[in-house]
């Protein structure tokens, strides 16, 4: 019976120290392609802009209706992420409940930008991607990155400096 009992608590121990996942594999280009999107759109930084883009009052309006509804629905997302992130201690894991908080991130984010352009005139648009330009070769101030510059390491899926920070940028550019 004491035999039994050891050989049990020897393989719960064995079992708990073995690792749990595989070590993580090189992030794939549509990996890289999706975490780019789970920054959300610079709106307010619109705002900033407001004379150079010759914003009217009701743009100004929209704009920073459209930045704080963007910043309340992601925020608590956010904070789930960073949470699994530190309880990782590392990058996020991909698993399928982290994977629905991203692909409710890169929703809400999607959903901004098409707000965003719905409000900006063509030219006002195309003056936006003017002001942007070279803005994307900078890395983003993302948690791995602040994690990168603490000396925690850096989570390859957190920048994409070769996205355009506006989607409809990226269009522009390509014709």
């Amino acid at each position: 019976m004491e035999k039994l009992v050891l050989a049990a608590v020897g393989f719960v121990f064995i079992a708990a120290c073995s690792p749990t996942a595989p070590p993580a594999e090189a992030p794939t280009r549509q990996e890289l392609e999706v975490s780019g999107r789970v920054e959300p759109p610079p709106v307010h930084s619109l705002l900033g802009h407001r004379f150079a883009l010759n914003l009217t009052s009701e743009q100004i309006g929209r704009l920073d209706s459209i930045g704080q509804w963007i910043h309340t629905e992601n925020a608590p997302l956010q904070a789930e992420m960073q949470l699994r992130q530190s309880r990782a201690g590392g990058p996020v894991p991909r698993n399928a409940q982290a994977l629905t908080v991203v692909q409710q991130l890169i929703e809400n984010n999607r959903q901004a930008m098409r707000s965003v352009q719905d409000v900006l005139m063509p030219e006002q648009q195309a003056q936006v991607c003017t002001l942007f330009r070279g803005t994307e070769t900078r890395p983003r101030r993302t948690p791995a990155r602040r994690a990168q510059t603490r000396g925690q390491g850096v989570d390859p899926l957190a920048m994409d400096p070769n996205r355009p920070v506006w989607d409809w940028c990226a269009v522009e550019d390509a014709s």
